[in-house]
């Protein structure tokens, strides 16, 4: 066993908690304290206050519950006046380490607003524990179950949404935020029932952060440097050694997942977390013409984005998701010239 991964198991075992989300652990660190501990097969407490025809701020009335995971539960609600859908976000297990993050979703939300980002319209609370949000309703499907669906996706898709993904970053990391957990599960694709248009929206900020300096979304001790947060399958280097994360580390995060896209697993595809988060730190890339369906699968263009992005050193990597989006625009363009140019005929 290397060091690091001595390491690893050792953090694992004093106070990492390894999330099991299929098909990737989240790691995050937390307390000693049971009561503080994530619910990861705790039943649901009571959400009876959240039961359909409840009417919340006075104006979205609920519906039925469409999502439920440790973290949160989601319901459909419809505003009462314009009729439009809502989703409704409540903590499943509203304790101190939830509601933590729950409040720093709500900060970079009051922020933010991106076409590639699920957009937050209002919130609330019932009582002293269970905050709420009004958020963007979507229809479609994540990109983790696409990928489960399909495997590989063709160069020209995984360059549209790696796009879109990349815009949505960039908005955040211009106003001094980073993810820090961008993975499949986080990337809806769908279309938005406002504009009826397929969009592809970046979700879940339960783990992100404020960049030092830039803005303050507070409970920074949830995340404090020294501690593992995020997805060891599309975890940057720096963030598994527990360093100062910045842009380049959901840069990282977005060249695996691309690299999933093309290859149908992700560059260190392996069911032990601790090996594959060594694997990040001190192995080499395999070899990707060798993990595509083809060998013209991945055109050179994209196979240079893929390699810069998964650089092992921060700054050999694309400083932010809008240098990265600009790449790929350009990208996107050659790949449809290509195919509307005429063929030749003989």
């Amino acid at each position: 066993m290397t060091p690091l991964a001595l390491i690893l198991r050792v953090r694992g075992s004093s106070g990492v908690a390894l999330w099991k989300s299929s098909p990737s652990p989240t790691v995050e660190e937390v307390t000693d304290d049971p009561a503080q501990e994530p619910p990861v097969n705790a039943p649901p407490p009571p959400l009876n206050s959240f039961s359909p025809g409840t009417v919340l701020n006075g104006q979205y009335r609920l519906g039925r519950r469409i999502g439920f995971g440790a973290y949160c539960t989601v319901f459909a609600a419809v505003h009462t006046s314009s009729g439009v859908r809502v989703a409704v976000k409540v903590p499943t297990n509203p304790n101190a380490e939830v509601l933590a993050r729950f409040q720093r979703e709500t900060a970079i939300h009051s922020h933010l607003k991106h076409p590639n980002v699920v957009r937050m319209y209002d919130t609330g609370s019932l009582g002293d524990s269970y905050p709420y949000l009004i958020m963007e309703y979507l229809e479609g499907a994540n990109l983790e179950y696409i990928l489960q669906q399909q495997q590989t996706l063709p160069a020209r898709f995984t360059v549209r949404i790696a796009q879109e993904v990349a815009a949505g970053l960039g908005a955040m990391h211009n106003h001094g935020f980073i993810h820090r957990d961008l993975k499949p599960s986080n990337i809806f694709i769908g279309r938005s029932i406002t504009s009826n248009r397929p969009i592809v929206k970046i979700i879940d900020f339960g783990l992100s952060k404020g960049l030092m300096g830039r803005v303050d979304v507070g409970v920074d001790s949830i995340t404090e440097l020294g501690r593992v947060c995020g997805t060891p399958a599309y975890m940057a280097p720096e963030q598994i050694l527990g360093q100062n994360v910045g842009p380049q580390s959901d840069i990282y995060a977005l060249g695996a997942i691309m690299w999933e896209m093309m290859t149908g697993a992700a560059p260190y595809p392996d069911p032990d977390p601790i090996k594959v988060m060594v694997a990040h730190v001190e192995d080499s890339l395999p070899d990707l013409e060798r993990s595509l369906p083809r060998p013209d699968y991945c055109p050179p263009m994209l196979r240079s984005v893929l390699m810069r992005s998964l650089e092992k050193r921060q700054e050999n990597r694309y400083p932010n998701g809008s240098v990265l989006f600009h790449t790929l625009t350009r990208i996107r363009e050659q790949l449809r010239s290509e195919r509307e140019a005429p063929r030749a005929s003989y």
